[in-house]
């Protein structure tokens, strides 16, 4: 809603889906930014603040996703958690854990870097409770950073963590 053109802009479906009665997923299910106002933010804007919404302040809610996201909006949320994600890895990396996460590196050019940049298992369980987000969510979005930080010196490298991916 525009507080200055009193226009609708956008609009979310959110809804509970309860596991128990105290507990629930919440389902982002519908996306709809009207066209004047596309390509502004107003998507990644709102889709964070029910995120945080329901991550932080509601303890009742145990995972947040969204049903079938459309391309562009898979693209904003992808983006979202990518930051979350990797705010995620920078605090676990400096805290006490017996899971010893390592920060992502800004850049990656050798094979063992590859290797240390990846999340175990147990990782990538503990950072979907964490963050309240599927754990297939968390690996897609860590194989995403890996990539995105592969430098393009070494195609060898490249290559060999497009087939790990695929496996």
């Amino acid at each position: 809603y525009g507080a200055e053109s009193k226009e609708l802009v956008a609009l979310f479906t959110v809804y509970e889906a309860h596991l128990t009665f105290d507990q629930f997923r919440t389902k982002i299910s519908q996306v709809l930014v009207l066209p004047p106002y596309q390509r502004k933010g107003i998507a990644s804007r709102v889709y964070e603040q029910i995120y945080n919404e329901y991550r932080l302040n509601t303890p009742h809610c145990f995972q947040v996703m969204t049903e079938d996201a459309a391309d562009d909006f898979q693209k904003v949320q992808d983006i979202t958690h990518s930051k979350i994600i990797l705010n995620a890895l920078k605090e676990q990396s400096q805290a006490d854990s017996k899971l010893s996460f390592k920060a992502m590196p800004d850049a990656i050019d050798k094979q063992s870097q590859i290797k240390d940049a990846q999340l175990s298992k147990a990782q990538i369980l503990h950072l979907a409770k964490l963050l309240k987000l599927p754990s297939r969510v968390i690996l897609q979005i860590n194989d995403l950073l890996v990539y995105s930080r592969l430098t393009g010196s070494n195609e060898a490298v490249k290559a060999e963590y497009r087939l790990t991916i695929k496996r």
